[in-house]
């Protein structure tokens, strides 16, 4: 009979059916369903967008059997899907506790700690995942995009490469991406030149004040106006 219901459920699941999945575990499931059945209805529901049922469900489901890896997972991607990213980081830090080398584990935090802005966690948790799974082009290309984000334009590079060798036919779109990153780099450049260019003007700037100080007495009027007109261009 269960295994009637999974190829059922399979099916609904291929053919993106997947509120009529949730329907069919939930009445199979009677009264009283078991973590399994509320682990697939939740990911049903998640699948169907309805984040909030699907979050319950998976509650549900850890509140029987707190120590399943993949119910931990399952919640951690809802909530993050739903907004709720410090929640979703906690989720799937207990998964990772429960599976520390799991490589979907790893990644989905990485990816949910990049999102909260923890540049250097997230970087570390996916190349972790890379070691374990190293063929991967979108891991890669998502390491990339988290390295150029932290001006790590080298080590984006290389990611990005690496990518580019596991996957060739994204060759296009990589090579898009690597002109983004070089353009990039040189705004990055100009600005640096323009900020110390403007940190020198106003060292240049307090310096002509001071001499506007000393000389201002010796000066006449017209003087004294085209001496504070310079001075405030400088500023």
């Amino acid at each position: 009979m269960r295994g009637a219901l999974e190829q059922e459920v399979v099916e609904l699941f291929r053919s993106e059916r997947f509120l009529e999945a949730a329907e069919l575990l939930a009445e199979r499931a009677g009264p009283r369903p078991d973590p399994r059945n509320l682990h697939n209805q939740a990911a049903a529901y998640y699948k169907a967008g309805r984040f909030e049922r699907a979050a319950e469900l998976a509650r549900a489901a850890l509140r029987t059997e707190p120590t399943v890896f993949h119910t931990h997972y399952l919640l951690g991607l809802i909530l993050r899907d739903a907004g709720h990213l410090e929640e979703a980081l906690k989720s799937l830090d207990r998964a990772c506790e429960l599976a520390p080398h799991s490589v979907r584990g790893l990644y989905e935090r990485g990816i949910t700690r990049f999102l909260l802005g923890q540049g250097e966690e997230a970087v570390e948790d996916v190349r972790r995942s890379l070691e374990l799974a190293p063929a991967n082009p979108l891991g890669f290309f998502n390491l990339g995009v988290m390295l150029v984000s932290m001006a790590r334009w080298t080590e984006a590079v290389e990611a990005l490469i690496q990518a580019l060798k596991l996957n060739p036919a994204a060759c296009d779109e990589y090579a898009r991406f690597l002109v983004d990153i070089g353009r990039a780099q040189v705004y990055e450049e100009v600005y640096g030149q323009g900020h110390r260019l403007k940190n020198m003007l106003g060292v240049l700037g307090d310096r002509f004040r001071e001499l506007s100080a000393n000389l201002s007495s010796r000066l006449s009027p017209v003087e004294r106006a085209e001496l504070d007109e310079v001075s405030t261009k400088i500023t």
